[in-house]
């Protein structure tokens, strides 16, 4: 940034007195990096935080928000990551098939009064006991890197308050502007051995429902012609529908591991996995009804970390 844009860039900020959005976003995972986004950017247009504060704001945010979705909407208890992740993505790829789930909205309220920048996420599940959680982190214990309260934990480390709400069906996550100084929230440096580079995809990243003109596999087709009982969204070009089964995937090494679907389009599959994919082709198999199984070649185009084990994963059909 040249000294002039960035002269004009400060000068702008230091018109802005005060600031405030409201959004509501879908319980899908696909939303979850775009919204982070979204208020990064916002936080630092209106000068509420610094580049370096933002980045860790949208970290906080990502990790606010999937809980929001995951724990909160879908209903999908942590502690089962500690046993199973595979039963983990299981469930949440069963869940997120879910109409009467994936209905339930997430709710957002940004707002910045010239010192202090707050944003409140409220979801609409049956919530948790907030206090029991942050006594077991604030406690000698050792926390496992599966632990339940090892978010809380991450999200203390990277904003200065965090207060929860509602019997836990609310956080909000505050940051003071430069010069305000640090609030009384939990300062501390961040958990060691937490996965703090999450992937954090913007608009338009990739995801399945984004390609309206991704090639086609022929199995894909007529997998789709036979799910197909009606479209979620009239406007979408390629439709999608709920399709929750285990596909193997053979990995970049040759092996074959197994993912569980939680949506499909003619363009491409999201997938749960208890395991990370990096971008690039992959070859899927997919049971298809009335047949035995579909070997369908794809691409990795999105693989969002949903929680410590467990990412979520976008594929176009090639």
């Amino acid at each position: 940034m040249s000294v002039t844009s960035h002269s004009v860039e400060q000068a702008f900020q230091d018109l802005v007195q005060a600031d405030a959005s409201m959004l509501s976003i879908p319980s899908r995972l696909e939303w979850v990096g775009r919204t982070a986004e979204f208020l990064k950017s916002r936080s630092t247009a209106s000068g509420a935080c610094t580049l370096e504060k933002a980045d860790r704001l949208a970290l906080a945010l990502h990790e606010a928000l999937t809980n929001a979705i995951v724990h909160g909407n879908l209903g999908v208890p942590s502690s089962l990551k500690e046993e199973s992740p595979d039963a983990f993505a299981r469930l949440l790829a069963s869940k997120s098939a879910d109409p009467v789930l994936a209905d339930r909205r997430v709710g957002i309220r940004y707002c910045f009064d010239g010192k202090r920048c707050t944003i409140a996420i409220t979801d609409q599940g049956a919530g948790f006991d907030h206090r029991k959680w942050i006594a077991g982190i604030e406690s000698d214990e050792e926390v496992s890197p599966l632990s339940s309260g090892r978010g809380i934990l991450m999200m203390r480390a990277l904003v200065d308050q965090v207060e929860y709400r509602s019997g836990g069906r609310e956080v909000e996550l505050s940051v003071l502007a430069a010069g305000t100084g640090r609030s009384m929230g939990r300062s501390g440096e961040a958990w060691s051995g937490l996965a703090m580079g999450e992937r954090l995809a913007g608009a338009g990243d990739g995801s399945p429902s984004d390609q309206c003109e991704a090639p086609t596999g022929a199995a894909a087709v007529m997998l789709m012609e036979q799910l197909r009982q009606s479209a979620d969204d009239p406007r979408r070009q390629t439709p999608r529908v709920a399709f929750t089964t285990s596909v193997e995937i053979r990995t970049p090494g040759g092996e074959f591991r197994t993912a569980f679907s939680r949506d499909l389009s003619r363009g491409g599959i999201a997938l749960v996995a208890p395991f990370e994919l990096d971008p690039g082709e992959v070859e899927m198999v997919v049971p298809v009804p009335g047949r035995d199984r579909e070997v369908l070649a794809a691409r990795v185009v999105r693989c969002q970390r949903v929680t410590a084990g467990v990412y979520d994963i976008g594929c176009q059909f090639i």
